[in-house]
């Protein structure tokens, strides 16, 4: 794997345990594996399984400072996916 890959990665893990600490939920277990478009990756929110998908591009893109829009777009994409299991916040949270 690139090493833009593996800097997405982690990228992605800090964002969501930025986002989880704002939120005060229990998150936990990051796994990724390989799937048809790039990598899932598995966490537990709240004693519940979630599965969020990433392509190869993300991970590449999403670190880089010159890709506002995809990180942007990751960002949202994470809370929507996080808050299909916690429900939406009671007040207006950032990164």
């Amino acid at each position: 794997m690139p090493e833009e890959q593996e800097n997405g990665k982690k990228w992605i893990i800090e964002k969501i345990r930025t986002l989880a600490n704002e939120l005060k939920v229990q998150i936990e277990n990051f796994e990724w594996t390989p799937n048809r478009e790039g990598y899932s990756l598995i966490i537990i929110v709240n004693n519940k399984r979630v599965i969020m998908d990433f392509t190869d591009e993300d991970l590449e893109d999403c670190p880089d400072n010159k890709t506002v829009e995809v990180q942007a777009k990751l960002e949202t994409d994470l809370k929507k996916k996080l808050f299909e299991f916690i429900g939406p916040p009671k007040k207006k949270i950032g990164f």
